[in-house]
């Protein structure tokens, strides 16, 4: 059997309204919504598969490029060109896996993001977040499920959309 993805622990923090809990959910939240780490700046290394003449990085914001990898052989980066927004071109990249180590995100979580983050936090702290309806007796309530609704607008600017 596989591990749980929650400890008794973890849940006792979170059902708790534990604000450490609750902003790490959040922030794990938006980053899953959005595609990518956004904040704050890092470098790691990823696995993408090569589309012809680009490679497409899991980002929205990158910085440099540092190193492209393919069958253990190091590409020469003089021709390489890469675009905030992930795009990595000029080389013929074919099919395959290609390992490249990136910087990219905000050096500082961008107020918007930040906005969002806490806001889910709070949701969560209220207990409005996932509850849909409930029944007991002859009482029942209905609610939409508004995870992020009124953030959405500001996390669909850091979103990354369908990529090939």
């Amino acid at each position: 059997m596989a591990e749980p993805l929650l400890t008794p622990a973890e849940h006792d923090e979170i059902q708790s309204g534990d604000p450490v809990a609750l902003i790490a959910a959040a922030s794990q939240e938006v980053r899953s919504y959005c595609g990518w780490h956004i904040a704050p700046e890092v470098t790691e290394t990823v696995t993408v598969e090569g589309l012809g003449a680009t490679l497409l990085l899991p980002t929205l914001r990158l910085t440099d490029v540092t190193s492209i990898v393919r069958d253990d052989v190091t590409l020469d980066l003089t021709h390489v060109k890469w675009k905030s927004n992930g795009v990595v071109t000029g080389y013929a990249f074919g099919a395959g896996d290609y390992e490249v180590t990136f910087t990219h995100g905000y050096a500082e979580t961008p107020a918007d993001i930040a906005q969002a983050v806490s806001s889910i936090a709070a949701d969560g702290i209220e207990g409005r977040r996932r509850l849909k309806s409930w029944a007991r007796g002859p009482f029942s309530e209905t609610f939409t499920d508004a995870t992020m609704d009124p953030d959405r607008a500001a996390l669909d600017r850091y979103r990354i959309q369908a990529r090939p």
